[in-house]
């Protein structure tokens, strides 16, 4: 039984008293998890290569490997900054440096709005989630392995690179591709690596590695019609085209027969140019089989 707790004053400023653990995370499942992501990322990378998965062992370097680049890399996905425009349709405002989310003139101003003491905590909190998922990134790759260890490194560039963008008023629909795909399969892929010299040219497993590039195009092209302020769904048609041809490069007939046959109804909803927000949306579980089948197909 818990025994709930009261503070001693209602004043706001007095200080609460707190039990219990001193870390809290919060997880919680996404609104749509039937899609192409990080965890289902890393598991195509293992099914492209023919990792282990029948054994306690493996499952459990499999969940820590799903945990590592979904959840601590998601943590410090968190600190990409939203802009202006990810409503589709939405217009941009005018940018200018001082108006900027990072400038000090629009730090201050959100101080005097929000009370300084109410700032303070919030910045406080963000620091501190920020410091909880990079140590938790540099466990859990530990853990995994050197290979893990200079891909969570790559991540965690990306990561910054992606939040310079957007405060220059870029869109990163590439880095949040990788974020998504690239980074991700290949984690999946070090599951059957022993050592740093698989990470290299010499030792990559290449139909894993092209079908990773074509899936992380086909997600470069889903956020760059989710980022852009009008319809762009070109991204989206060069994505699907990359991946039947990486299929057909590797001579995987079954697979590209099936492929080419999940694609059809996102291409049909593509063909219409109706909102693309709907799009997206029908087409995220096509795409999402696909990765999954032709990741099976290569191994």
């Amino acid at each position: 039984m818990l025994d709930n707790v009261h503070p001693a004053s209602v004043s706001s400023d007095a200080p609460t008293l707190e039990v219990g653990p001193l870390v809290r995370l919060h997880v919680g499942m996404a609104r749509m998890p039937w899609r192409i992501g990080p965890a289902w990322s890393v598991l195509a990378g293992a099914l492209a290569t023919g990792a282990p998965l029948a054994t306690a062992d493996a499952l459990l370097r499999l969940a820590a490997a799903v945990v590592l680049a979904d959840l601590a890399w998601g943590v410090l996905h968190r600190f990409i900054p939203a802009q202006a425009g990810t409503v589709i349709g939405q217009a941009a405002s005018p940018s200018v440096p001082y108006g900027q989310p990072a400038a000090p003139l629009t730090r201050f101003l959100l101080a005097l709005a929000a009370g300084q003491k109410g700032a303070l905590d919030e910045m406080r909190v963000a620091w501190q989630g920020l410091f909880a998922g990079l140590v938790f990134t540099a466990v859990l790759s530990m853990l995994l392995g050197i290979p893990a260890i200079v891909l969570s490194l790559l991540a965690v560039g990306i990561l910054w690179l992606a939040r310079a963008l957007v405060y220059r008023g870029n869109r990163p629909a590439l880095c949040l591709a990788l974020l998504d795909v690239g980074l991700p399969w290949l984690v999946g892929m070090s599951l059957t690596w022993r050592s740093l010299d698989a990470v290299l040219p010499v030792g990559m497993e290449w139909p894993a590695v092209v079908l990773a590039m074509a899936f992380t195009m086909l997600q470069w092209g889903l956020h760059r019609a989710r980022l852009a302020e009008d319809v762009r769904t070109g991204g989206m048609w060069l994505g699907q085209a990359f991946v039947l041809i990486a299929l057909i490069g590797l001579q995987q007939a079954w697979a590209l027969g099936v492929t080419a046959v999940l694609f059809v109804p996102p291409s049909w909803r593509l063909a219409k140019r109706t909102e693309t927000g709907k799009t997206l949306i029908f087409s995220l579980l096509w795409w999402w089989a696909a990765m999954l089948l032709a990741a099976a197909a290569v191994r």
